[in-house]
């Protein structure tokens, strides 16, 4: 399996970078976010991720399965089910942070989830893109989730900003008067 290669290799990969971190004493709460969204990636990369896999895959890195649950990365209340851009739980989470005391604390994958449930609904989401910015870190994280989910949503979302051009240019097509 593709899949349990690419966790296998992720989770050592992972190890080997905490363990360097350690020893340097350069771990902070930046490393924690990372290990989360690798272990978000990695169950979002398995066939039917379960809380046995979050604990598995949390072992070895600064992320804890609390860290998931506090971020609703995943819930239980009816079976397992992650904390997708399309979760209830997920969005609330998402949205009490960007109305709350100012986004700062927003994580890369936060600002992702936010801006693609944005952009399912038509929504515009330029002003928290300009607002945000755009680093290769959060360009990095969005292809990883393209990449795992097979949608291009998460790489549109940061290079065409203005959703409405968007839905436009399918609508009709481009004519160009000279």
């Amino acid at each position: 399996m593709a899949g349990q290669d690419t966790l296998q290799r992720t989770l050592s990969d992972t190890i080997e970078l905490s363990q360097e971190l350690r020893e340097e004493g350069r771990i902070d709460g930046q490393v924690k976010l990372y290990n989360v969204e690798d272990v978000f990636i990695d169950l979002l990369d398995s066939d039917d991720p379960s809380y046995d896999d979050v604990n598995k895959l949390c072992r070895g890195t600064n992320a804890t399965p609390e860290d998931l649950t506090e971020m609703r990365l995943y819930v239980q209340d009816d079976g397992f089910a992650l904390g997708t851009w399309d979760n209830e739980a997920r969005q609330a989470y998402i949205q009490e942070r960007v109305n709350g005391d100012g986004d700062e604390h927003l994580t890369n994958l936060d600002k992702l989830q936010f801006l693609r449930h944005r952009y399912e609904r038509g929504q515009a989401i330029q002003n928290y893109v300009e607002k945000w910015g755009v680093d290769d870190d959060l360009r990095e994280l969005a292809g990883r989730l393209a990449d795992v989910t097979d949608d291009e949503a998460y790489r549109r979302v940061l290079g065409d900003r203005d959703i409405t051009s968007y839905h436009s240019s399918l609508a009709k097509p481009h004519t160009s008067v000279v």
